[in-house]
């Protein structure tokens, strides 16, 4: 009878610390609203990102969807209690389909902290000869800068950004990368290629990982290795049928590099799909 009065207690006391958080503030009773207005949806999901920088800020951007509409960005300097505009990015010459946002800082100087958000871009609503370009800002609103990241081969198209750095393990250098899907503008597949930047989105490498299947939703991250060279895993849904849809992880060289070697993480069979993979890994 103690032992259940015990344990009735103890609920009781982690019940009543749990509604005193939330009343002091670690837990918000009311949604704060960060922005209003048309979100793009493609494939399958909304199209926006959430960082946070080495500097302890917040950081969203969101994909508005409609032509010319472009992006905005946001930050949050108090944990996400309110936010404010940093930018406006319009895209005048069409569509933006896909996002992936980076917020980095030059070596221990805070604000120096630029957001860099990797998008593809056409003229087109279906995405058709849709290139790959980086806009790059101080998270005051200052300094912004669009480049030309790559552009697909003829008849091709890129889709699908997802971008990492290495730049929370490092003192000094930041290097960016970004994988996207490359198919053609009727979907055939061509691979998976993967940018790299040593100079803070300027100029960028680049390499084709051919691998020979229909590889969809690429997400990176990256492995530092202390004892060998870092390495570049990128998670893909792996689509082997109509109705069988495989997790498969990709592991490139850090700088980029045609070789890659295959880590199976599923293995389903048909009648299952595995969708849109995420991927963290601990350093």
């Amino acid at each position: 009878m103690k032992l259940i009065n015990k344990k009735a207690l103890a609920l009781a006391l982690m019940i009543i610390k749990s509604f005193s958080l939330a009343q002091s503030g670690d837990w918000y009773t009311n949604d704060v609203q960060v922005y209003t207005g048309p979100v793009a949806y493609s494939g399958g999901f909304r199209q926006m990102d959430l960082k946070q920088g080495e500097d302890g800020w917040l950081y969203m951007v969101i994909n508005r969807g409609t032509a010319t509409s472009g992006f905005v960005i946001y930050s949050s300097s108090n944990g996400g209690a309110s936010w404010q505009q940093v930018s406006t990015q319009n895209y005048s010459s069409g569509y933006i389909h896909s996002i992936s946002m980076l917020v980095e800082c030059r070596s221990t100087v805070l604000d120096s902290t630029r957001i860099l958000v990797y998008y593809t871009a056409s003229p087109n609503v279906n995405g058709d000869y849709a290139n790959l370009l980086c806009y790059n800002i101080k998270r005051n609103g200052t300094g912004g800068s669009v480049t030309i990241v790559g552009s697909p081969a003829l008849g091709n198209k890129y889709e699908y950004v997802s971008a990492c750095s290495d730049g929370i393990y490092y003192s000094s250098a930041t290097f960016m990368h970004a994988v996207v899907r490359e198919v053609t503008n009727s979907g055939t597949q061509v691979g998976i290629r993967h940018f790299k930047s040593e100079d803070w989105g300027v100029t960028y490498t680049s390499a084709l990982l051919n691998t020979t299947f229909n590889d969809y939703f690429p997400k990176c991250a990256l492995y530092k290795d202390n004892t060998a060279s870092d390495s570049i895993y990128i998670a893909v849904e792996r689509r082997l049928g109509p109705t069988e849809y495989e997790l498969r992880v990709l592991v490139t060289p850090y700088n980029p590099s045609p070789n890659f070697r295959t880590i199976y993480v599923s293995s389903a069979g048909g009648g299952i799909k595995y969708e849109k993979p995420s991927i963290t890994i601990v350093q």
